[in-house]
């Protein structure tokens, strides 16, 4: 099973950082302070770690070849001889929920628009909402 474990792809000598960190700062090596020193080695270590954490990680392996798995309940559902959602060829009627024409409010927003709210009840003839109705 380890023989299909991937592998994180990752430098892990010192040297190979050191390169990196060098190459991105355009350094040499004898320009490099004591805080470049400990921050190669930091940056070293973190790499290390994270590819120890990487490794713990359990991968799982598809096989090509393998048939579509299936389920339990779709093997039992069959047995008993209950039609599964695939077998059902006939689907159901949808109705379609039209709502029904409700009166808008007949008042005027500040910004110039009408009101879209549903009217609950007539003030002066005209259809208002709860909002506009007044005291």
């Amino acid at each position: 099973m380890d023989s299909h474990k991937k592998t994180m792809q990752i430098s892990l000598s010192i040297e190979q950082v050191q390169e990196e960190y060098l190459k991105r700062n355009h350094k040499t090596i004898g320009e490099l302070s004591e805080f470049d020193k400990k921050f190669i080695q930091a940056s070293f270590n973190i790499k290390n770690k994270y590819k120890s954490k990487y490794d713990e990680r359990h991968h799982s392996v598809y096989l090509k070849e393998s048939p579509k798995p299936t389920s339990i309940f779709e093997a039992k559902k069959q047995e008993k001889g209950v039609p599964s959602k695939k077998d059902d060829v006939q689907s159901e009627p949808t109705i379609d929920n039209k709502k029904e024409d409700v009166a808008t409010c007949s008042s005027t927003l500040m910004n110039g628009k009408p009101c879209t709210s549903p009217a609950k009840t007539t003030l002066n003839g005209k259809p208002v909402c709860g909002r506009h109705k007044g005291k």
